[in-house]
């Protein structure tokens, strides 16, 4: 990674498992990072965690490491519930008043359980995809405003990811993600394993529409989808016989952020515009459906409703 001191970041979900280590290493490379989070006392709990641990972690490197003098990294928490889209606009309104643009968006929260969202939609739907995309949607003017300012078109250093997930493969027919489907879940056909696949497989279609959107606007957005491997998390832990199993056979948390980071940071932009990346740091193949446009806009436009519905104010496409 390279140092990144004046770079302002956004991650979501930044307080435990591969969020927590990707959050370390943005603020060990001296970036500022807005952690956006349902929980406040639980980010600035993790916020005073992540700065001890880095201010040691620097002050023990010998002379010649990449990092050496550099400095902890800003942390700012912003309270967002990504299944509340009044709660996205909130956490955007309050970003905006203190910053004019975001040079990297990691939307790497999401959540694998049963239930509805705030709004009323299936949660892990609501939360892992619309609710992204109403935070990418809204944060469109402060990427526009960074991409601008770093000649991103010719350098791609403004950049978005969206961490996905190969379980995107549960999902293999289109009438999966119909409009009526994804109004009523019931509909679609699809058990709680599948619903969290199909919510993946949402992540990558968000990410492909905003690739296609950004080269057709020349707006020098780099964007892209990761699946972070198999990785320790707290993914089902309402089920904690569960979770315990899991865990015995994937990797830790380290290892998981390591793909999104080197999309975030270090990966040479043409290379992963618009692509699904595997482990580690890696350009992987997505599923056929993944590939599908129709698909892609049929969810895309689904989401932009239920923004509009929500009355949030998201700004047109030129």
């Amino acid at each position: 990674m390279p140092l990144l001191q004046d770079r302002i970041v956004i991650i979501t979900g930044p307080s435990s498992g591969i969020g927590y280590e990707t959050l370390r290493q943005l603020v060990l490379s001296s970036a500022h990072v807005y952690m956006f989070g349902r929980n406040l006392d639980k980010l600035r709990a993790t916020a005073s965690t992540i700065a001890a641990e880095c201010r040691r972690e620097l002050a023990g490197l010998a002379v010649g490491h990449a990092r050496y003098g550099a400095e902890v990294g800003r942390m700012t928490p912003v309270q967002c519930d990504l299944g509340s889209l009044d709660s996205v606009q909130r956490a955007v309104d309050e970003f905006l008043s203190k910053e004019e643009r975001v040079d990297v968006v990691l939307c790497n929260a999401g959540v694998m359980e049963s239930g509805k969202t705030v709004d009323g939609y299936e949660i892990m739907w609501g939360t892992n995809v619309l609710g992204h995309h109403a935070l990418l949607r809204l944060l469109l003017p402060a990427l526009q405003a960074s991409a601008r300012l770093r000649n991103s078109a010719v350098t791609g250093e403004t950049r978005v990811v969206l961490t996905s997930s190969d379980t995107h493969r549960w999902i293999n027919k289109p009438s999966h993600l119909t409009p009526a489907g994804l109004d009523n879940p019931d509909r679609a056909g699809l058990g709680y394993v599948h619903l969290y696949g199909r919510s993946k497989l949402g992540n990558i279609l968000t990410a492909k529409t905003l690739a296609a959107a950004s080269d057709a606007h020349n707006w020098g957005i780099t964007v892209a989808s990761a699946h972070p491997g198999g990785v320790k998390s707290q993914l089902g832990s309402t089920n904690s016989l569960l979770t315990r199993l899991k865990n015995w056979f994937l990797v830790p948390a380290t290892l998981g952020a390591v793909t999104q980071l080197w999309a975030a940071t270090a990966a040479n932009s043409e290379l992963i515009h618009g692509r699904y990346l595997v482990p580690w740091a890696a350009v992987g193949e997505e599923s056929d459906l993944a590939k599908d446009p129709s698909v892609a806009q049929t969810a895309w436009d689904w989401c932009e409703q239920q923004c509009t519905k929500h009355g949030l104010n998201l700004q047109d496409w030129p």
